[in-house]
C-alpha cells in the first residue's frame, strides 16, 4: 500500500502524496506497529492490519486499535467507545464505516487476503498445483494458529453467517478467490488438476474444506494443532481433484 512505502522510505510514491501521508500520520500520532510482524509468519500472538486507502482514515485507525485491543481484553469486554477513544476518532466516524464490532471485526478477511499477496510473491511458479494449493493452507493455518485469538477467529466466523459485503469470507472477488482460480485453472491446463470439474467447482471444495478446519478447530477449543492436523487430513480431502492415472483404454478422467 501506498502508506506502507511512506513508512518504509520505498520509491514509487509521488513527493506530493509522501508529504500528505506524513502529514496525516504526524496529526494523529499514527506509526508502525510491531504487530506487523505476524504478517512475515513470526508467532508474535497479535493481528496486524495493512491499511491501504487513504480516504478512510478514521476507518484504517480504527481497524488498527481494534484487532490488538481484541486479542488483549477479549472481544466482549472491549467497547465501541474503547476503540473510538483510543483510535482518536469520531463516533460520527466510526459509524460512518461500521455499524459496530461485528462489521469492524469482518476487516480480518482483509488481513487473510493481504497474506495471500505475500504468499503469492512466495510460491515456486514451478510448483505443482496441488502442492500450491497445500502450501496456501499450511501457511495461511499457521498465521491463524500463532497470531489470531481462537475468540476473534471465532467471532469471525459467526459474525459471517449475517454479514454481507465486500469483506465477506464468501465475497468471491477477495484475493483468496482470484488466486485459487488462477492456480486451478492453470494446474488444469498443465494437467496437473483433473478437468473433470470445474475451476469454480473446486476452487467451492477447496474453500468449504478450509472453513470446515476452521470451525472445527474453534468448536473443540482448538485441543489440535490447526496447522499439523490440517496438513493430515487437506491431502485426503482434495485427492479427488488429481487425474487419475493413465491407463490402455483412457485418459485417466472419470467418464
Amino acid at each position: 500500500s501506498t502508506v506502507s512505502r511512506v513508512l518504509n522510505n520505498e520509491s514509487g510514491v509521488s513527493e506530493r502524496t509522501r508529504e500528505r501521508v506524513e502529514a496525516v500520520m504526524n496529526q494523529h500520532g499514527f506509526s508502525p506497529s510491531r504487530s506487523a510482524r505476524a504478517m512475515r509468519g513470526q508467532s508474535d500472538k497479535v493481528v496486524a492490519i495493512i491499511v491501504s486507502r487513504l480516504d478512510s482514515l478514521s476507518e484504517n485507525l480504527a481497524v488498527q486499535t481494534m484487532l490488538p485491543a481484541f486479542y488483549e481484553q477479549g472481544y466482549e469486554d472491549t467497547t465501541v467507545e474503547e476503540i473510538i477513544e483510543s483510535s482518536h476518532t469520531s463516533k460520527g466516524s466510526f459509524y460512518h464505516y461500521f455499524d459496530g464490532k461485528d462489521a469492524l471485526l469482518s476487516t480480518l478477511s482483509d488481513l487473510f487476503d493481504q497474506k495471500y499477496l505475500a504468499l503469492q510473491e512466495a510460491m515456486d511458479p514451478a510448483m505443482p498445483a496441488m502442492d500450491k494449493l497445500l502450501f496456501l493452507n499450511r501457511a495461511l493455518f499457521r498465521m491463524i494458529e500463532n497470531s489470531v485469538s481462537m475468540d476473534l477467529l471465532a467471532r469471525l466466523l459467526s459474525t459471517q453467517l449475517v454479514t454481507n459485503g465486500e469483506r465477506h469470507l464468501l465475497d468471491h472477488k477477495r484475493i483468496y478467490y482470484r488466486l485459487l482460480r488462477r492456480i486451478i485453472a492453470e494446474g488444469q491446463a498443465a494437467g496437473q488438476l483433473s478437468q473433470g470439474r470445474s475451476v469454480n467447482d473446486m476452487v467451492k471444495v477447496y474453500a468449504l474444506c478450509e472453513r470446515a478446519l476452521l470451525y472445527d478447530w474453534c468448536l473443540c477449543g482448538g485441543e489440535y494443532p490447526l496447522c499439523d492436523y490440517a496438513a493430515r487430513q487437506m491431502p485426503h480431502f482434495l485427492c479427488d481433484f488429481l487425474p487419475l492415472p493413465s491407463s490402455k483404454n483412457g485418459s485417466g478422467e472419470n467418464p
